[in-house]
């Protein structure tokens, strides 16, 4: 049994995956479907990084390492980073995401303390 997307235009695809993508959830559970859909639901995915904790600063770097070089520096364009640290994962993440065009970070007065 074939596909109903076979029989529509690839631009027609194309577009109810790029909007399909703009809900995150449903992005992730895209890029699952294949390569070819994962390579044009990665955009989406990698525009917007949120880092609220040293767990998603670690998994961050992971998976930068695992992307073609400059790849954070022409997906990623809106950083917020709200983990406290390691300071060393936001300087990695920083030094990897070059191309962002909107960077908040947030750091409590009691970063680097104690």
């Amino acid at each position: 049994m074939s596909s109903p997307f076979t029989a529509l235009p690839i631009e027609l695809v194309l577009y109810v995956i790029s909007v399909a993508a703009l809900h995150q959830p449903t992005a992730l559970a895209l890029s699952l479907v294949s390569s070819w859909v994962r390579s044009h639901v990665e955009p989406a995915l990698y525009h917007t990084v949120r880092l609220r904790s040293a767990r998603s600063l670690t998994t961050c770097i992971t998976t930068l390492n695992s992307k073609p070089h400059g790849f954070a520096h022409r997906r990623v364009k809106r950083l917020c980073i709200t983990a406290l640290g390691p300071i060393s994962s936001i300087q990695t993440v920083l030094s990897e995401c070059t191309g962002v065009a909107s960077l908040d970070i947030y750091i409590s007065g009691n970063a680097g303390k104690g």
